[in-house]
């Protein structure tokens, strides 16, 4: 999260979940290139969790298609 390049406050909120080794469900949104995908990414890599992401301009407009990467997902990871 460190190297992403973000303002200082957002920087300062996405560490904090890091440094608790707990990052909240989030929606992030913004236009193209603004690292929406880079800092989920980081975070969850710096901390080691499994995650899901959906693209929603990709797999998110079809509800079967969300349902079933859920489905799939759930069915492959542990909740320990």
């Amino acid at each position: 999260v460190a190297d992403c390049v973000l303002l200082e406050p957002i920087k300062e909120v996405f560490q904090g979940f890091v440094n608790d080794g707990k990052i909240p469900n989030l929606l992030l949104s913004g236009g193209a290139g603004v690292g929406k995908t880079t800092v989920a990414r980081a975070m969850c890599d710096e901390i080691g969790v499994d995650h899901l992401m959906i693209n929603g301009s990709n797999e998110g407009r079809n509800i079967d298609t969300v349902r079933t990467l859920l489905q799939q997902y759930c069915s492959s990871v542990s909740m320990s």
